[in-house]
């Protein structure tokens, strides 16, 4: 059989992976003038846009894919592939996209790729975490190679937020099509790629039965050979190591003052700023708070920091008791002293949260109903459940140093109203994992609103449609509050919607699903004295487009 270029990269790219693996950061050292470092705290987990949506692997992907539409610096909406957009009516957006734009691997971009991405996102097969975003798609209608529009299955205010968003990343029909085709064969199926795309849009028994048989296998091709139009193209991984990027000659904006792009994996903080300061790492992403002195007195070394999208929240799986109770919910969220985690952990950078929603998301009201600190409160709240007494619980957390020092604050508060709390560590992917099958009892995690649109901000961690691996890691199932984030999401006028989701914040408090903890500044620091033009997204997202190196 004769192989796909993109199922050629794939082996090639395996291969790869074994002799990557062999390097580490002294290797990375090595390197010549012309490679950037960027340290990440934490690993990636794929460089397939639809199968994850952490923040260390959007860092990554979102060098490599673009979206049709972007966000500058204030969060403001930008074209990217889109030169322009307009609403036609309440469910149609006409979209006209850049001609002559080059995928890596040398196709050029189509509606055609467009309507291939949109159309493997909402895949079954595929079960995409981040299906979610985009399930209003209900069709992309092709009117030429440069053209087309998106039609949506009901009205959907934030359409253009969700399009932004880096999972959106726009992926080459030619790759998505080897994908495919390595899942069939793998799977022993005797039909071809179109054949399944004719199956899965009839949607019938047949289509049903193949889903699982290729859902094992896809992903593959997609994870191991990225093909986009971005200004990096993917070299190699090793994981748990690093990531290596070059630039894109081919790209059409403007040229980049690197040749390459190494992203190392480092979990220390210590060990990381360490990286920093001789420069084994130009710049360091997601930087602890605890380390913010130590760069703000350290000649060379720069700070960057911005009030952020994000929101630490605690939750719980409410099917199991005694999460199940509403008070019991509310006394916890009363006990957690946010004050004392946002000054003494988070070293004043950070607020406590009133709500999911940060201050510069769309949709944040200052004014609504909120918990505030009140053990002697949270301690009469208990007393008249089934667990007046207290009882003993385990609190899932990843290794970060500010996350296990907020969760041991927590520990303490809790005990003082009469709950024992066991902490258990875990890297992040084995959390994220764990606690989207429902296995925990209690969680703490983040949540970065990247959309900067409420809908992101409530809909993905708290609907119903998405218990589990898509965001709702509460699996709470409340009628209201599904009402309330439908209509949120589908109110065109403004200020009704703004409404809409001041009255879904005020009922959050009643029900309390989660307690909101803190909202963090997003902050990463840089070496001065290696490189300059270094800017940071609310997101938390690197802007690498301006670095270049000191002379």
């Amino acid at each position: 059989m004769k192989l796909s270029k993109h199922l050629k990269t794939l082996a090639l790219a395996s291969a790869s992976l074994v002799l990557v693996s062999t390097l580490n950061h002294e290797d990375v050292n090595a390197q010549e003038d012309g490679s950037l470092v960027i340290g990440l705290s934490s690993d990636i987990s794929s460089l397939d846009p639809h199968r994850s949506n952490d923040v260390y692997s959007s860092q990554v992907r979102s060098q490599i894919y673009e979206r049709l539409i972007g966000h500058d610096l204030d969060m403001n909406l930008v074209p990217m592939l889109a030169t322009e957009w307009e609403q036609v009516d309440d469910v149609t957006w006409n979209f006209k996209l850049e001609e002559g734009v080059m995928f890596h691997e040398g196709s050029e971009l189509t509606s055609e790729d467009v309507q291939a991405t949109f159309e493997r996102v909402k895949d079954e097969a595929v079960a995409a975490d981040v299906a979610f975003l985009f399930e209003m798609i209900d069709e992309v209608e092709i009117i030429d190679d440069y053209e087309f529009n998106i039609i949506t299955e009901y009205p959907f205010a934030p359409l253009l937020n969700h399009l932004s968003h880096v999972t959106g990343g726009i992926m080459s029909k030619e790759l998505l099509d080897a994908d495919y085709q390595y899942a069939i064969d793998n799977a022993g199926l005797d039909i071809t790629v179109e054949e399944y795309y004719e199956l899965r849009e009839e949607g019938g028994d047949e289509y049903q039965e193949i889903v699982d048989e290729i859902g094992i296998d896809l992903n593959t091709v997609t994870n191991e050979s990225p093909d986009g139009t971005g200004p990096l193209k993917f070299v190699s991984r090793a994981p748990g190591d690093n990531v290596v990027l070059e630039r894109n000659e081919d790209y059409r904006v403007e040229d980049l003052a690197f040749e390459e792009v190494t992203f190392t994996v480092n979990t220390e903080s210590g060990s990381r700023m360490a990286e920093l300061q001789t420069g084994t790492a130009h710049v360091l992403h997601a930087l602890s708070p605890s380390s913010v002195t130590q760069v703000e007195t350290t000649d060379g070394m720069e700070l960057l920091s911005v009030d952020g999208l994000g929101l630490s929240y605690m939750t719980y799986d409410i099917r199991k008791e005694p999460f199940d109770d509403p008070k019991v919910r509310q006394a916890i969220a009363y006990a957690v002293d946010r004050e004392s985690i946002a000054t003494h952990i988070y070293e004043d950078n950070a607020s406590p949260a009133i709500s999911p929603l940060a201050p510069p998301v769309w949709g944040h009201n200052p004014d609504v109903d909120t918990i505030q600190y009140d053990p002697e409160y949270a301690a009469e709240l208990l007393s008249e459940t089934d667990v007046a007494d207290g009882f003993t619980t385990s609190l899932w957390v990843t290794d970060n140093q500010q996350v296990v020092e907020m969760a041991t604050l927590i520990q303490e508060n809790l005990a003082e109203i009469g709950i024992e709390v066991n902490i258990e560590l875990m890297d992040f992917g084995t959390l994220w994992q764990r606690t989207g099958d429902g296995e925990h009892e209690m969680m703490i995690v983040g949540w970065t609103t990247s959309t900067a649109d409420a809908d992101y901000g409530t809909y993905s961690l708290l609907h119903t449609d998405n218990q589990g691996a898509a965001g709702n890691r509460t699996f709470i199932s409340d009628p209201e509050l599904d009402d309330l984030l439908e209509r949120g999401r589908g109110e065109s006028d403004e200020d009704l919607r703004y409404e809409i989701y001041t009255e879904a914040q005020n009922y959050l408090v009643e029900i309390a699903p989660m307690t909101n903890i803190i909202h963090a500044k997003s902050i990463i620091a840089y070496n001065s004295d290696f490189v300059t033009g270094v800017e940071l997204f609310p997101s938390g997202y690197i802007n690498l487009m301006n670095i270049e190196f000191v002379e």
